[in-house]
């Protein structure tokens, strides 16, 4: 698979999966979902993910695609991914 997206404040920032794999501990947490990288690093420091930590860190540094999580969220949680 080619370089994952991270999306800028108004550029696309691409990263190699060596890369994103550096980011898998509580500081520095980035997931993979739709081609595109989040870092919920903020959000994972806050406790408050209904479905716990454990869920956010094994998918972290993109050991796990996050794309199919995206259907058990609801319509305001959605609105946090982008």
């Amino acid at each position: 698979m080619g370089n994952i997206i991270k999306k800028g404040q108004d550029k696309k920032v691409y990263y190699s999966r060596s890369e994103i794999a550096k980011h898998n501990t509580p500081e520095s947490l980035w997931i993979v979902a739709n081609e595109k990288v989040y870092d919920i690093t903020q959000f994972y420091r806050r406790q408050t993910h209904p479905g716990g930590m454990d869920s956010l860190l094994s998918r972290s540094g993109g050991a796990i695609d996050a794309s199919s999580d995206m259907r058990f969220h609801s319509k305001g949680s959605k609105k946090l991914w982008n």
